[in-house]
C-alpha cells in the first residue's frame, strides 16, 4: 500500500530543526558526524522490577536518529542495556556516531553542503570537549576490558543477591533460628560495698543490681 503522509510539511522540518539542535548543542553532541547533520533525540529509562516499580541502578539508554538531516538517507537506533554510564547521551550516542558514519560511507552518501556556519559538527565537537565528555568508542583490548570489568561486576552482585535471598528463604522457614536478644544491665558506685544478684531469672537474661553499704 502506498504511504500515507501524517504530519504536514511544516511540523516535520520543525520537528527537524528541534532534533538538529539536540545533536548541535544539546545531549546528543556525541552522535555528530563530520560532514553531516544529524538531527536525533537521545533516551535514558530507569528499568521496570518484576516486582513493580522502577530499578534506581539499572538502566536502559538509547539514540535513535537519521542523517543528512534535511534529505534523511538513513535511520538508525542504538539502545544498550544496564551501560556502565547512564545517559544515553554519553553511552549510546558515541556508538550511533560510528554506525551513522560508516553507513553513510558504505551507501556513498555525498555530504551535503553545512546547513550553518560553522557547521553542526564542528560546534557539537567543541561542546562535547568543553563539557569534559568523552565521545569515544573503545574497541579491541580496551572494549575486551571492560567488558570483563562489567562482568565481574555483574556476577558479584547476582551471588551477594541470591546469597540474600536464601538467607531470607531460611529465616522464613526457621524463625526461631534468628538470635535472641538479652538484657544485662549494670549499675555501679565509685564506693566499695556489697553486691546482691535478684534471683529467679536464668543466668545471663535476668538483671543485676549494685547496692552500696555505708562505708566503714
Amino acid at each position: 500500500m502506498p504511504g500515507r503522509r501524517v504530519v504536514s510539511d511544516a511540523t516535520a522540518s520543525l520537528v527537524t530543526q528541534m532534533l538538529e539542535g539536540v545533536v548541535r548543542e544539546g545531549t546528543g553532541t556525541c552522535a555528530a558526524v563530520a560532514g553531516f547533520d544529524v538531527a536525533g533525540k537521545t533516551g535514558t529509562s530507569r528499568k521496570p522490577l518484576t516486582t513493580g516499580g522502577y530499578s534506581e541502578s539499572a538502566h536502559m539508554a538509547s539514540f535513535v536518529g537519521y542523517a543528512p538531516a534535511e534529505a534523511p538517507r538513513i535511520a538508525a537506533i542504538v539502545v544498550l542495556d544496564s551501560p556502565a554510564k547512564v545517559y544515553g547521551g554519553a553511552v549510546a550516542a558515541p556508538v550511533f556516531s560510528e554506525i551513522m558514519a560508516a553507513a553513510l560511507r558504505s551507501e556513498h552518501v555525498v555530504p551535503p553542503p553545512a546547513s550553518s556556519e560553522p557547521p553542526q559538527w564542528a560546534v557539537a565537537a567543541q561542546l562535547a570537549a568543553h563539557q569534559g565528555m568523552s565521545c569515544s568508542v573503545p574497541h579491541g583490548a580496551e572494549l575486551t576490558n571492560q567488558l570483563n570489568a562489567e562482568h565481574t561486576t555483574a556476577t558479584r552482585a547476582a551471588k551477594a543477591a541470591e546469597a540474600a535471598r536464601k538467607h531470607a528463604a531460611y529465616l522464613r522457614a526457621h524463625p526461631h533460628a534468628k538470635s535472641k536478644t538479652h538484657t544485662h544491665s549494670t549499675s555501679t558506685t565509685p564506693t566499695s560495698g556489697t553486691t546482691s544478684t535478684t534471683g529467679g531469672t536464668p543466668p545471663g537474661t535476668g538483671t543485676v543490681t549494685s547496692t552500696t553499704a555505708p562505708n566503714g
